[in-house]
């Protein structure tokens, strides 16, 4: 029987409006959102992508801090109103 492969995707490209701060970044339980929600995502997903747009050095550096690396591949948002 063949395993099934899970992959995940973590949509972080815009600066939210109403917030005025960069969600992925704010804190929460000791980690920030991006953190925590690819922690989860790692338990159980065989590759963990991430769309990256407004300040994307700092979510990757922020998820390399994590030591599970090979599963994360980041992706750029592109177009003009991502940022």
């Amino acid at each position: 029987m063949n395993k099934r492969k899970i992959n995940g995707i973590i949509i972080s490209a815009r600066k939210s409006g109403r917030m005025k701060m960069f969600k992925p970044l704010i804190g929460y339980r000791g980690n920030s959102f991006i953190r925590n929600i690819t922690l989860k995502l790692n338990s159980i997903c065989d590759k963990i992508i991430v769309v990256t747009g407004y300040s994307a050095s700092e979510v990757k550096e922020n998820i390399k801090q994590l030591n599970i690396n090979s599963k994360n591949k980041f992706v750029p948002n592109t177009t003009s109103n991502s940022f």
